[in-house]
């Protein structure tokens, strides 16, 4: 063993001991294409228009902060506290009449368009988070995702909690068609 893993492992046993624990990985902010980009309508699963803004968005790479299970992407290959997450940030805001019971999720893709990356939260619905949202109120969100290498870009999508649930599960590395699709008010 060399003198700097000695040292390290040394120094790790000494901080553990004396009630410190080690310290954190880092928080790596990414340069991950996300669409839509900020100031544009959120799709729904079926890539229906929703009166949902994305105002702001960032990716970061950062310690999972709980254990994930996975659901489509690898089956059986759950991430553990501490484990390397994706991490999507950021707010909606509500622009139509009525209060909205929302699911929200993301998926990221290869460069050549193959989905590669899911969201592992599991809030009610496996694979996405879910609130309510006020007409004009703007609201935060966290979405927890499989790291992936493979990842050049990641899709946001939200919309109302019951059109989650499709008649097919989706499958890993299916294409995303893109469709600009717009909320009109």
């Amino acid at each position: 063993m060399n003198r700097i893993a000695l040292a390290a492992l040394l120094l790790s046993l000494l901080l553990q001991v004396g009630g410190c624990s080690e310290p954190q990985a880092p928080i790596v902010k990414t340069d991950i294409l996300v669409e839509p980009e900020p100031g544009n309508y959120l799709t729904g699963y079926w890539n229906e228009s929703t009166p949902l803004m994305l105002t702001d968005v960032s990716v970061t790479l950062r310690p999972c902060d709980r254990n994930y299970k996975t659901h489509f992407m690898y089956p059986g290959i759950d991430l553990k506290v501490g484990d390397p997450c994706l991490v999507v940030a950021g707010h909606v805001e509500n622009h139509g009449d009525k209060v909205l019971a929302i699911g929200m999720f993301a998926r990221g893709y290869d460069e050549s368009g193959l989905w590669v990356s899911e969201t592992l939260d599991n809030d009610g619905i496996q694979g996405s988070i879910m609130f309510d949202i006020e007409p004009g109120q703007t609201r935060e969100f966290l979405l927890h995702m499989n790291p992936s290498d493979e990842v050049r870009s990641i899709r946001v999508s939200g919309g109302g909690k019951d059109r989650l649930r499709g008649p097919n599960t989706p499958i890993p590395r299916e294409r995303w068609q893109h469709t600009s699709v717009r909320y009109r008010l």
